[in-house]
């Protein structure tokens, strides 16, 4: 039998190893951030605010001054992971505006939250040279996750929430009701919503569905929510306030429901 060469590591090292990179690829995995090769997260496991993504919210944040604007080409540089200083200029028939805009990322893993600072020129033909001031924050139309990771949703202005939504659970009908029609069974869906937002939230459970493989939404359920003893106060919460509360629905037996919340700006979806 020929000799092996080498040191080999203990067994217990081994599979220590192995279970942190499991643990990296969970997180990664739950969290629905898709990190490119080469690119490492950012400071607080956010995804790393590219050039060509700051390029492309620079055109957004800058395509309302003029009716018909002609927009060039945008340049950026990479300030850090998370900050893009870029520059572009762009034409509306006679009128030229040149513009700097830095656009910055916050947020959680699950929902970066991209910011812009814009400052800049019109040069009207008529008027003269006018000076233009202007900051804002980008909406997402959909975040996604599954169920039980974080979403950060803009609800307006200054409120936005981050809210986490728990995977259907089937209820076992309490005495007081016969149970769900044929074929049929009752879920619930437990929230919970962290007001992260400096504003009020009086929204309450507007919005909020329970969506079918079918794509039909499911009708709600008090029965389901009472043999459940479901509790909600998901009505209203000042800033940094904490609200909990549990929605029943009636399902077909055996689907696997996601849930929509419409809960401003943004829209949540949390899926199996």
């Amino acid at each position: 039998m020929g000799q092996r060469t080498g040191v080999r590591e203990p067994a217990k090292l081994v599979a220590a190893r192995r279970s942190v990179a499991q643990f990296v690829a969970l997180v990664i995995a739950i969290s629905g951030v898709l990190v490119a090769p080469g690119h490492a997260l950012a400071a607080g496991g956010l995804p790393p605010l590219t050039a060509a993504k700051a390029k492309t919210l620079v055109k957004r944040a800058v395509a309302h001054y003029g009716l018909n604007p002609r927009i060039g080409a945008v340049a950026c540089r990479r300030r850090s992971a998370t900050r893009q200083a870029c520059a572009v200029a762009t034409r509306d028939d006679g009128d030229r505006y040149s513009f700097k805009v830095e656009v910055t990322r916050g947020g959680i893993p699950t929902s970066p939250v991209d910011r812009f600072t814009l400052t800049g020129w019109k040069h009207d033909q008529f008027d003269g040279s006018s000076r233009l001031r202007e900051s804002g924050r980008f909406a997402v139309e959909t975040r996604r996750a599954a169920f039980g990771v974080p979403l950060r949703l803009w609800v307006d202005g200054t409120t936005q929430l981050d809210a986490i939504v728990s995977a259907p659970e089937v209820v076992v009908p309490s005495d007081t009701w016969k149970g769900a029609e044929a074929g049929q069974q009752w879920v619930v869906v437990r929230i919970s919503v962290t007001n992260t937002g400096r504003g009020r939230w009086d929204g309450g459970a507007a919005g909020f569905d329970l969506v079918l493989s079918d794509g039909s939404k499911a009708p709600s359920s008090y029965a389901a929510e009472e043999s459940a003893g479901c509790s909600s106060d998901l009505v209203s919460a000042g800033a940094g306030e904490l609200r909990t509360g549990c929605l029943g629905f009636q399902v077909p037996a055996g689907d696997a429901p996601t849930v929509q919340w419409k809960a401003g700006f943004e829209t949540g979806v949390w899926r199996p």
